[in-house]
């Protein structure tokens, strides 16, 4: 389109000067010009758009009251160069400060302001590159995340192994050879055939569990719903019958007649769980198997979390060792043996350092699985993709050094708030009953309760986060936030079903040892203190077999991390994935 209006001026005589030239070069060619003035009317167009508005004004009414205006240009002569054309004046109504149509044949035309938009709800939405970076590229350039954790996590384990250097150059276990059945020092060690025995029976047993859900998922999970009730039940019989059969009972007989309808009720709760929701079996099913198959196309993880088991039973049981001294710490009182109470605070930092440390081994699993999950289902299908040993490898050693302060901090959080539930649970519990303070107690109970499950859960996410993109706790914590809001998902939070099916083995197999090692150190050895050993090794074996069944579920949570930035850049990198976790979206 050209403009309305223009003035061509020149001589008669100037267009007489071409009446030797064909009839071709004597019309102008229609093209040129069309290109000529559209250029100039782009870069008019161009400047009353980015020129500020006046108060009562805007450019595109000052274009509706003087739009410019030319004449057909047909009486022109060809223009074919811009030296050619600057013998011609052409003249174009324009504005104040309008650049002039010379400037298009500037070698770099005029910057363009750019409009700014400040839009912090906006920014604060949208994605940042959530696609992380494949593992092999820059590793080594990575920063180290979070590190004020782990130095402060290191100085805490110094400082436990000094506790029990000390404790072990200062005790004497032959002083107590006297008050043998008195002293919980002698119970552990009578016990500690059947510790041992307990934790490499879980442990075995976790194996078993994992290599039976990736070989049989479909008879296994149908046989849980199932079996566990009935192991549930049985157990409860036991335990009822030899808290009741016993001819000389004492207190613990009745707290083990109380405990057991604990897996009563777990049956009857699992039962009616199952049953309540029964259409999502096979969900669950499919959701186990996509995990099975994300390891078995990356078997290496299988003998990376066997060695983090093997350190974890082997810190246990030295950690039970250096425990056991901690009961040595005490004076004979009137012929019995009397127990140091300012020894109580180290047996709460040890047990304290015994959680955060077990909970850091479980969760440079976490990180080393997401690491994986999170490359194998990127990066799977490109050409230069590394080896599952070398990934698998990178993704330790990227858990272990540059994750480890990130690490250290969410075992922290974690470690605090079951700390504090032992606290009350054991030691307030008493003081708070004695003050009649029971009203307070069981709302602090169950505060701490609640607490507890948020962070695990929140922790849980954070972490995997973490573990995919390497970024530090608040950073995971925020992306993670933002992750979920935009995609209007929950995780698997409240997917009961998948979390009891790969969980409640860890919680039958520690059940189980408990009432076994309690009735063992109160029945045969005829020890007050059977309920201490009870503890250990209820407590013991089902964290070595959760470690195993979290496995099986951080492989499905990182799964489900990776899903949901899929999300959030509208892409599919798994069908099989996608048709997974399609029902975890808020519809």
């Amino acid at each position: 389109m050209f403009p309305s209006k223009s003035i061509y001026t020149k001589l008669d005589q100037d267009h007489s000067e071409h009446s030797d030239h064909s009839i071709d070069e004597d019309i102008i060619s229609i093209g040129s010009v069309e290109e000529f003035l559209e250029s100039i009317e782009l870069q008019t167009s161009q400047f009353l758009k980015n020129k500020p508005e006046d108060e009562n004004t805007s450019p595109k009414a000052q274009n509706a009251s003087n739009p410019p205006t030319c004449t057909s240009p047909l009486n022109v002569p060809h223009v074919k160069s811009p030296s050619q054309a600057s013998k011609y004046k052409i003249e174009v109504p324009i504005e104040l400060n309008s650049p002039q149509p010379a400037s298009i044949y500037l070698e770099t035309p005029p910057p363009i302001p750019q409009q700014q938009v400040n839009n912090t709800l906006r920014e604060g939405l949208l994605p940042n590159n959530p696609i992380p970076p494949p593992l092999s590229s820059g590793v080594k350039r990575r920063k180290f995340r979070d590190p004020g954790f782990a130095v402060l996590y290191i100085i805490g384990f110094l400082a436990m192994l000094a506790i029990g250097i000390e404790l072990l150059c200062t005790t004497n276990s032959s002083i107590l050879d006297h008050y043998t059945k008195d002293s919980i020092f002698f119970t552990i060690k009578e016990s500690a055939g059947l510790i041992i025995f307990t934790i490499f029976f879980s442990t075995i047993a976790g194996i078993l569990w994992i290599a039976s859900l990736r070989l049989f998922v479909k008879v296994i999970i149908y046989g849980i719903t199932i079996g566990v009730p009935l192991c549930c039940t049985t157990m409860f019989v036991w335990a009822l019958n030899q808290s009741l059969t016993r001819e000389s009972r004492d207190a613990q007989d009745y707290w083990l007649l109380g405990l057991s309808f604990i897996p009563l009720c777990i049956s009857f709760f699992f039962v009616v769980l199952i049953y309540a929701q029964r259409d999502k079996i096979k969900k669950t099913i499919k959701i186990v198997s996509l995990a099975c198959d994300i390891i078995n196309d990356n078997p290496h993880t299988i003998i990376i979390s066997l060695m983090l088991s093997a350190v974890q039973v082997i810190f246990s049981i030295v950690w039970l060792f250096l425990f056991c001294h901690v009961f040595l710490v005490g004076d004979v009182y009137q012929a019995t043996w009397r127990f140091n109470a300012d020894a109580y605070f180290w047996g709460l930092y040890l047990i304290f350092m015994w959680l955060w440390t077990s909970n850091i081994i479980r969760n440079i699993q976490k990180v080393m699985l997401a690491g994986v999950v999170s490359e194998w289902y990127f990066y799977r299908h490109e050409p230069n993709h590394g080896s599952p040993e070398e990934i698998a490898i990178l993704s330790l050693k990227r858990a272990a050094t540059n994750s480890f302060g990130t690490v250290c901090l969410g075992s922290l959080l974690e470690s605090l708030i079951k700390i504090l539930r032992f606290i009350n649970n054991n030691i307030l519990k008493k003081y708070l009953q004695d003050y009649n303070y029971t009203c307070f107690y069981f709302s602090l109970s169950y505060c701490l309760s609640c607490f507890d499950h948020v962070i695990e859960n929140m922790n849980n996410y954070i972490l995997i986060y973490a573990g995919i993109a390497c970024e530090s706790f608040w950073e995971s914590a925020l992306s993670t936030t933002k992750l979920f809001s935009r995609n209007l998902i929950f995780g698997l939070v409240n997917d009961l079903v998948t979390q009891l099916v790969v969980r409640i083995g860890s919680i039958v197999i520690g059940l189980l040892c408990g009432f076994a090692s309690l009735i063992y150190a109160s029945h045969s050895l005829n020890s007050p203190y059977g309920y201490v050993v009870g503890l250990i090794t209820g407590i013991i074996p089902f964290r070595i077999v959760k470690f195993y069944a979290d496995f099986i579920m951080d492989t499905i949570d990182a799964s489900f991390i990776c899903y949901a930035i899929d999300l959030d850049v509208n892409k599919i990198h798994s069908n099989e994935v996608h048709e997974s976790f399609s029902n975890f979206q808020i519809q």
